[in-house]
């Protein structure tokens, strides 16, 4: 956390208010796991851990001339942040990353007599506990192959665009393979038709701009942390792959 850090509440700067956030409490959500028993082995085996929503409190201190000051600055907080709709939450103490949330409440604590400096807890859920940090990408050469990691400790969907290659029969495919695996393939299309987007982040597939789908034993392309090989199959333009990193 760098000496200019500021929280971030939709589209008001907290610190640029004159509001000194004095404590973030951000405490890791809780786990559910699903498990399973398998025949012929001892315990269970692991399937699956999901996430409960996270709440994200910030005890907040407004220094102000008057509780008139006071009152319209808190009033302020109300009207943009009490939308009903999730906002982006940056904390300083992730300066770098940030949740999608909704405020659940704002509490008035104790006023300091005489002054119009008092006490708030604003309080948000992230129904996505995950936090959301940079945007990557990195080019996959035609015929060639990309090394690159992946950061955070969440499996990322990501986004691939490419051009199809043109078979002789006039029709077109296109497909990647990471760590030596198949990743996903284009359906068939034209062969006028080259610009492909595969998108795991929207779960969306396109040809040349038009709406398509990816083969039925293919996946949304996702990416898990660490190294990973990504190569383009034979006959296949350039790709760009793009993901936004995320944490618990």
């Amino acid at each position: 956390m760098g000496p200019n850090s500021k929280t971030v509440c939709g589209d008001l700067v907290l610190e640029d208010l004159g509001i000194v956030v004095e404590r973030v409490h951000d405490d890791p959500p809780a786990a559910r796991a699903t498990t399973e028993d398998v025949p012929g082995r001892h315990g269970t085996v692991l399937r699956e851990v999901t996430y409960e929503p996270r709440n994200i409190m910030l005890e907040c201190r407004l220094f102000e001339k008057t509780w008139d000051e006071f009152e319209t600055l808190r009033d302020t907080l109300v009207s943009h942040l009490m939308t009903g709709e999730e906002l982006k939450l940056v904390l300083r103490t992730h300066p770098n990353e940030y949740y999608m949330a909704y405020l659940e409440s704002i509490t008035e604590g104790d006023r300091i007599g005489g002054t119009g400096i008092g006490y708030l807890e604003i309080a948000f859920v992230a129904s996505d506990p995950r936090r959301y940090g940079d945007v990557r990408s990195v080019t996959i050469p035609s015929g060639g192959s990309a090394t690159f990691f992946v950061n955070g400790n969440q499996t990322a969907p990501a986004r691939i665009e490419a051009s199809a290659a043109v078979r002789s029969s006039g029709s077109t495919v296109w497909g990647v393979r990471f760590d030596e695996v198949d990743f996903a393939h284009m359906k068939t299309g034209s062969a006028s038709a080259r610009a492909v987007v595969i998108d795991g982040m929207t779960r969306s597939c396109t040809l040349a701009g038009a709406t398509s789908m990816i083969t039925l034993d293919s996946n949304w392309p996702t990416l898990t942390p660490g190294k990973h090989v990504a190569r383009m199959d034979e006959g296949t333009g350039a790709a760009t792959l793009t993901w936004q990193e995320r944490s618990i």
